[in-house]
């Protein structure tokens, strides 16, 4: 099998030799190609606004393994995405707030009343590295793509806001 690039689009040639005879076949694979080549056009556009987002943004899979970390979540848990891929979301709360993060999960991805997506505020806590809690307000997607179930949740740091609202009331 050989594909070409001619001036008139992409072609997949076949040439079978039998004997004496040699029979070849070309088949005009333009359209698939097309298809590729803006798939990857657009794979690319989009790992660059995940990658530039100002919010941490992160996915996981149904087992709750971490498959997309971004910069941002970087900065925010002080761990790098190579730590972080293939580990469990729960590495990113707090020990007090894991059971209920496991329940509310299967809830959101079961409920087929449910929107795909939830916004999350309230006592909210996210957990650095270095072990340090911090507050949190979170929004959550979900998704089936195919029988796979991702959940993306998109996250931001409230320390600066909570601390102005203290200061508020005090």
């Amino acid at each position: 099998d050989l594909e070409v690039n001619g001036n008139h689009g992409w072609f997949e040639a076949r040439i079978v030799r039998t004997g004496d005879n040699i029979l070849s076949m070309v088949r005009d694979v333009s359209a698939r190609k097309l298809s590729e080549i803006a798939l990857t056009q657009n794979e690319a556009q989009l790992a660059r606004i995940i990658g530039s987002a100002m919010d941490a943004i992160i996915t996981v899979d149904k087992n709750h393994k971490v498959v997309v970390f971004n910069a941002a979540a970087e900065r925010l848990f002080l761990c790098s995405a190579a730590d972080a891929l293939g580990q469990p979301l729960e590495r990113f709360l707090p020990e007090r707030f894991r059971n209920e993060h496991d329940m509310n999960a299967r809830l959101f991805g079961q409920n087929e009343a449910n929107p795909d997506t939830m916004g999350l505020r309230g006592d909210l806590y996210g957990l650095r590295a270095s072990g340090e809690e911090f507050p949190i307000e979170a929004s959550i997607s979900y998704i089936d793509l195919n029988g796979q179930q991702f959940f993306t949740v998109i996250i931001r740091d409230i320390t600066e806001r909570k601390h102005s609202v203290d200061e508020l009331r005090y």
